[in-house]
């Protein structure tokens, strides 16, 4: 999952991506730092994507620019960010356009948006948090991460009634019913009803 903090601890979590920019979609002005780089930009917002978001929003970006063999799998414990649409000026800049986002590698963005800036989380445009001139956003890897839990499947009552009535010990299964939940990162996630699955 990918996780987005503004500097007064409000934050968002994805299970794809997080957009950050302007609320009309028009163009975003902030600053960009990647490690020891930093650049002022103009563009249509930033996407930072995980695993399972590199096939919706991320993977048409990554496309344009022959990046796709770039984006992380559903499985892996990375993500990535592109920048859509940065426009080059005098006071802009396009050389930072996209990078891996890890827990010990992410980026920083300060807002420069008078009004309109804000970030949300896996298209839900409604549950956002506002990103305003001079605000902060550090996105990253979030410890959190979101397990699969399959049920195994049973026999319905009916199933048994039938068995015992023609003579038969076979409990035929039902349907099972698939989960998802939170887990806390030092928890022991379960997959298939088992102990030890892989989280994604």
């Amino acid at each position: 999952m990918i996780e987005a903090e503004r500097e007064d601890g409000q934050r968002l979590l994805a299970l794809n991506e997080v957009f950050i920019g302007h609320q009309s979609h028009q163009s975003a002005r902030y600053r960009l730092r990647v490690g020891g780089d930093e650049e002022r930009q103009s563009s249509s917002g930033l996407i930072c994507a995980t695993g399972t978001g590199g096939t919706g929003w991320a993977l048409s970006i990554a496309r344009q620019r022959n990046l796709a063999e770039q984006l992380p799998a559903p499985e892996e414990n990375r993500g990535a960010w592109f920048v859509r649409e940065p426009f080059p000026s005098i006071h802009t800049k396009v050389s930072l356009d996209h990078g891996e986002i890890s827990r010990a590698s992410g980026l920083e963005v300060l807002s420069e948006m008078a009004e309109g800036g804000l970030a949300f989380a896996d298209g839900i445009e409604n549950d956002r948090i506002e990103f305003a001139d001079g605000q902060t956003l550090r996105v990253r890897l979030a410890e959190r991460k979101l397990a699969l839990v399959v049920e195994v499947a049973r026999a319905t009552t009916r199933d048994r009634r039938s068995n015992r009535s023609a003579g038969s010990r076979n409990r035929g299964p039902s349907a099972t019913r698939t989960l998802t939940r939170f887990l806390d990162p030092d928890a022991e996630p379960w997959h298939n009803g088992r102990a030890g699955g892989t989280p994604a």
